[in-house]
């Protein structure tokens, strides 16, 4: 009998990917032998490509390299496309087959059907160990999964989750070292999240060293260096153009980016990233369009998104499309920025703003002492992220413009990072030794 590889759910997914083609790997086991269909089929259901494997287990894998191939051959696409590119990141895991369904299972919940707190994908994971424990590709997932549940609800940066997941990560690239650019990619992101700039560099740079192209946006993007965030990102976009972050960083960049700036260019990458179905991110887009003129396009992108700040209010009943009015009129008015201070004050005194949430929306309408009272209860409490400072437009430059700045970038460490890699783009040394972020 044959058995679906890939959840049901991920058909359901597909419109939300933007998915052209989709491809349907079905198993079967006997004794001693396995039956494995693979076909490639477009989105209307018809079948492209498609051939069958009956054999020894172990020779699984070598037909799955001449898949691959051929996929990417019927696609008209080079064999590292997105989508191909996971499939060779596959190859040869394991020689038990129990172990790879498991790892198989779990890449499928996890990619597919939006489990991104592996709250099912962490079993399948931790089961492909169990049976095999040198597979490095299960212990890469476990990581990333134990690194998205510390980092996605911001726990604090010290939470016992985020040294697992690097313990993890570190683990897989150990066992198989062809995982070493994409672990010490993550571990860089995970480390620069938490403030520990010198461990992130180190990650970073044991990446570079299999993979001169190996990069760390997390780390790039919070330390001010947004040159080589447009160009890194511009890179990501050509292999892999239905990631909406690729498209949306680089619209930023052009946007927004000192000695870089492009209205013309960010407003076209605008556009992609719009296409992609971007989510919350574009809109930090918005101040630069503001400043342009570009109220309409603005609106509309503010309506298409949900901003990266909501899930807790809308678990918590807010009436979210008043409060969005309200947070959208402080963007656009000075005036309006005291009346919507009050309102984030209020949903923090009734527990459903958190400080650290609180401070990314202050900085970017530009309410100082309100910015910093959330920045130093967020310092205090382990969870501030420094890359809220680098928000583009007047509100975050007033922020950064105040005298409490250096005392911030000295309380996360910035200065002692920068003082030996030296200042990014948006920064300088004042005649008074200070440090002026534009």
């Amino acid at each position: 009998m044959m058995a679906s590889m890939v959840p049901a759910e991920a058909d359901r997914r597909l419109e939300d990917f933007g998915a052209t083609h989709r491809v349907r790997n079905e198993l079967a086991r006997g004794s001693g032998r396995i039956q494995y269909g693979v076909s490639l089929e477009s989105q209307d259901g018809e079948i492209l490509w498609s051939d069958t494997y009956s054999g020894a287990p172990l020779e699984l894998f070598e037909f799955q390299k001449d898949a691959v191939q051929k996929i990417s051959s019927t696609l008209g696409v080079p064999d590292n496309a997105p989508g191909i590119r996971v499939i060779r990141l596959r190859q040869n895991p394991t020689e038990q087959l129990e172990a790879f369904e498991a790892l198989s299972r779990g890449q499928a919940r996890f990619w597919m059907t939006g489990d991104v707190f592996c709250e099912q994908a962490m079993g399948d994971f931790e089961e492909a160990i169990a049976l095999d424990p040198s597979m490095g590709l299960a212990y890469l997932h476990k990581g990333l999964c134990l690194g998205l549940q510390a980092w996605l609800p911001e726990l604090p940066r010290d939470h016992a989750l985020w040294e697992s997941a690097v313990v993890n990560m570190r683990r897989g690239a150990d066992l198989d070292p062809s995982l070493t650019r994409v672990a010490y990619e993550k571990i860089a992101d995970f480390e620069a999240a938490r403030n520990r700039w010198k461990a992130a560099r180190d990650a970073l740079d044991k990446a570079n060293a299999v993979d001169p192209d190996a990069f760390s946006f997390v780390l790039d993007n919070s330390t001010g260096n947004c040159a080589h965030v447009i160009e890194r990102m511009s890179k990501k976009y050509e292999l892999d153009p239905l990631d909406p972050l690729n498209a949306t960083l680089v619209s930023i960049g052009y946007l927004t980016c000192p000695g870089m700036v492009d209205r013309e260019e960010g407003l076209r990458w605008v556009e992609i990233a719009r296409g992609t179905q971007s989510g919350g991110f574009v809109d930090r887009a918005i101040p630069a369009l503001l400043e342009m003129g570009e109220t309409e396009r603005a609106s509309e992108i503010w309506n298409e998104t949900m901003g990266v700040f909501n899930m807790a209010l809308i678990e918590g009943g807010v009436d979210m499309e008043a409060f969005r009015e309200l947070h959208f009129a402080a963007l656009q008015d000075q005036g309006m920025v005291d009346p919507f201070v009050d309102r984030v004050r209020e949903l923090e005194q009734q527990g459903l703003y958190q400080p650290h949430l609180n401070s990314f929306i202050l900085i970017g309408v530009g309410a100082v002492d309100a910015a910093y009272e959330s920045i130093f209860k967020s310092i205090e409490a382990n969870r501030f992220n420094i890359h809220d400072f680098m928000q583009y437009g007047e509100g975050p430059a007033k922020v950064r413009g105040d005298p409490r700045f250096m005392e911030v970038l000295e309380r996360v460490g910035l200065i002692e990072y920068w003082n030996e890699y030296g200042l990014p783009p948006i920064c300088e040394n004042t005649e008074s030794n200070e440090i002026l972020c534009i």
